[in-house]
């Protein structure tokens, strides 16, 4: 009864303060046309606080004025935390200047990003939900900070090397992405004053969609605790923004899975190119739960001007290169295997000899398909349709027999190839692994354009020399003598 006698006479004294300063506000207000006083109905804005007073020592909130709440509870505690226990977002604009004075606070801030809470000596363990913006610019075009340096190095110096820190940052947003505003953008009609729509974000923090996305998909292997964790909190801010009725379907979830794992893979490369290999895992990818079909998505400035992409290869899809001595092509070969009857066809080129390369290869599938297929994957149970793709050369010529097979056997497995692969040579018929002809005009012209592994007939070994030193430090020549060693050296995984 004691405590509600205090809390009435405290609460009078804030309401006699009110009173008086309208009083008083109104006096002046003629003076100082800038001011902003409230008015005597607001002062009923008050009583909502009356049965509060009635309710401390039911909720168990401690008493302002009881000597046995510590002074750091009262008066320290809201200093000690800082703007992370006071505010919604702190944004660091201009983060290329120096951020921190004191290296004690990196380390404080890294507890922060980990976990939300963070340890004073003073105000002993404290937490807040403010989210963390860094804002700054590259100089550069992006292309030539990715082959000089990292994203991150225009960061203050105390953290631009810091994996620590920086494998804390969910989402690296690409500004170099995002347009400009321009006139159009701007409504002429009504739109929410800004610290109203604040209130509405604020509000959907209580509301949560973590875990929206294993419904419908399974994250990749290459994706850590930390990666997992990002993507499922971008998926459930774009849910939040997007749906706030809590109503959306798997291809929206698709869609925002795709840009979380990119704006997150971001992270991760540049913490490979910092960090080395204890980064290596930045093939991200996601598995549909009814199709069980994997998909890897890639980042648009790691492709830089290269056809080739450095990520998995989706099934059915592989590179060769083809030369007649006179015109070297690179050439994209993609299958698409569905249920059917056994019937191929063939689009992309009206060569005779490429499409008698691609007859003979699928010839040789369906003779040996014992051997090389199950039953639940019979050539005669798919309809295979087989584009052929000039991507760079004048013409295509024949000997793609071995990407056509790769291509063919990832398609109805539904198996990724290894990221940046090629593969050069033919099958013949009956099996037999053919030389590849212009073996160095192949080789490089394929690792000009991004790949990374280039498969080669046996036949070619004594060629090798013939490759051009400066291939030597980007690509890969493995070699294979037969369709199951081809088969073995092509798949992701294996």
């Amino acid at each position: 009864m004691n405590n509600i006698r205090v809390n009435i006479i405290i609460y009078c004294s804030f309401l006699a303060f009110g009173i008086v300063g309208i009083i008083f506000g109104n006096a002046i207000k003629n003076e100082y046309s800038f001011l902003r006083i409230w008015e005597f109905q607001n002062i009923l804005i008050l009583l909502i606080c009356v049965p509060f007073l009635f309710l401390q020592s039911k909720a168990n909130l401690p008493d302002f004025l009881d000597k046995k709440v510590l002074n750091t509870e009262k008066f320290l505690k809201p200093f000690l935390i800082g703007a992370v226990g006071l505010m919604d977002a702190i944004c660091f604009d201009e983060s290329t200047d120096k951020l921190f004075p004191d290296r004690e606070l990196i380390t404080l801030m890294k507890m922060y990003m980990e976990s939300g809470s963070f340890s004073r000596v003073k105000g002993g363990e404290m937490s807040g939900s403010a989210s963390i913006i860094l804002n700054g610019n590259i100089n550069q075009p992006v292309e030539t900070v990715l082959q000089t340096s990292h994203l991150f190095s225009p960061l203050a110096k105390e953290i631009n090397f810091d994996t620590a820190f920086l494998d804390r940052v969910n989402l690296f947003l690409p500004g170099w992405e995002i347009t400009k505003f321009r006139p159009e953008n701007f409504t002429n009609h009504f739109g929410f004053s800004r610290d109203f729509f604040s209130e509405i974000l604020k509000s959907q923090r209580k509301t949560t969609y973590y875990d929206a996305l294993d419904k419908y998909f399974t994250l990749g292997s290459h994706l850590k605790q930390r990666d997992s964790k990002s993507v499922r909190r971008i998926i459930s801010g774009f849910i939040k923004l997007l749906h706030p009725d809590g109503i959306f379907s798997k291809e929206d979830v698709k869609e925002y899975l795709i840009i979380a794992m990119e704006m997150r893979r971001r992270v991760k490369e540049q913490l490979k190119r910092i960090g080395g290999m204890e980064f290596w895992d930045t093939n991200f990818s996601y598995i549909d739960k009814e199709t069980q079909e994997e998909v890897f998505v890639s980042l648009p400035e790691e492709k830089g001007s290269t056809i080739i992409e450095s990520s998995p290869l989706p099934p059915g899809v592989c590179y060769t290169a083809t030369s007649d001595g006179d015109s070297t092509a690179l050439v994209k070969i993609e299958v698409v295997a569905i249920k059917g009857t056994g019937k191929m066809n063939i689009t992309g080129t009206n060569n005779q000899v490429v499409k008698e390369n691609i007859k003979n290869t699928y010839n040789y599938l369906r003779a040996n398909e014992k051997s090389i297929l199950n039953e639940q994957h019979s050539l005669s149970g798919y309809d295979m349709n087989i584009q052929i793709s000039n991507l760079m050369g004048a013409h295509i010529s024949g000997g793609i027999g071995s990407a056509v097979y790769i291509a063919i056997i990832s398609a109805i497995y539904k198996k990724n190839l290894k990221p940046g692969l090629a593969v050069i040579g033919n099958i013949s018929i009956g099996g037999a692994i053919e030389r590849a002809m212009n073996f160095a005009d192949k080789v490089t012209l394929l690792s000009e354009n991004g790949a990374k592994t280039v498969l080669v007939p046996m036949e070619n070994m004594n060629e090798m020399l013939t490759i051009p030193q400066s291939i030597y430090g980007k690509t890969d020549a493995p070699f294979y003598g037969n369709s199951q060693m081809l088969l073995q050296k092509a798949v992701f995984g294996e």
